[in-house]
């Protein structure tokens, strides 16, 4: 994948980032702000080219959705500005949903060149070395990788993340120490076929997206203009 954690880790979440740093300021002078927890569930169906057509869900507790619901009242406003902000991967069919009913978001989109050809095999990074990702369990060509952790020091994130290669894919393993995943697979033909040399991270999707625009948002936000400098001084006669 393209560093999917990145991006999506790409397009999509570090709104919690903005959420927390800023639509809790002023509340957050008052009294201290409690843990707030995140769950992210993604399925990734691996296409023969190696595209990933993504379904994700993230839910958030009431009080971090109400935040969310203050900062982007219009559902248009977040799909521009995921949009709006190059990434180091194509995302295309870009389509979020906001459930109020269950404090979520979800979102569906397809990850061009999610998984890379390498001639005699297929490879995609789950995560970057650094993070402590589990493969909790595998049935065939269905994968299930979990991770938790720290977002920021005031939220935690949980993420679940099921990868479905094709049907024809073998030799399938999960490299741990690279946190990379390899399968073997005889494409039909090589047209369309993804040969980049970065791979995306896929544990992370939508949640780590907003996070990277929010680290990118929040110091325009935070940084006051400058003030001009003072006039010269009048000149003596």
């Amino acid at each position: 994948m393209i560093k999917m954690r990145r991006y999506l880790s790409i397009l999509i979440l570090m709104l919690l980032a903005i959420i927390l740093l800023d639509g809790f300021t002023t509340w957050a002078q008052v009294q201290p702000i409690a843990v707030l927890e995140l769950e992210d569930k993604a399925t990734y169906n691996i296409a023969e080219n190696g595209d990933a057509y993504v379904e994700e869900v993230i839910s958030m507790s009431a009080t971090a959705f109400a935040s969310f619901k203050q900062q982007y009242p219009m559902l248009s406003m977040l799909t521009r500005l995921f949009k709006s902000k190059r990434t180091d991967v194509e995302i295309t069919n870009l389509n979020i949903q906001v459930d109020e009913a269950n404090n979520r978001i979800i979102a569906k989109y397809v990850i061009k060149g999610a998984a890379v050809y390498k001639k005699d095999y297929w490879e995609m990074k789950i995560a970057s070395e650094k993070q402590k990702v589990t493969l909790s369990a595998q049935t065939g060509n269905t994968l299930v990788f979990t991770y938790a952790g720290a977002v920021t020091t005031d939220t935690r994130m949980i993420i679940t993340s099921t990868i479905n290669l094709p049907k024809e894919a073998k030799n399938i393993k999960f490299i741990s120490d690279t946190n990379t995943l390899r399968y073997e697979y005889t494409p039909p033909t090589a047209s369309g076929l993804s040969m980049a040399g970065n791979p995306i991270f896929l544990v992370l999707g939508l949640v780590l997206a907003i996070f990277a625009i929010a680290n990118m948002v929040l110091p325009m936000r935070k940084t006051a203009p400058t003030a001009p400098p003072p006039p010269p001084p009048p000149a003596n006669l």
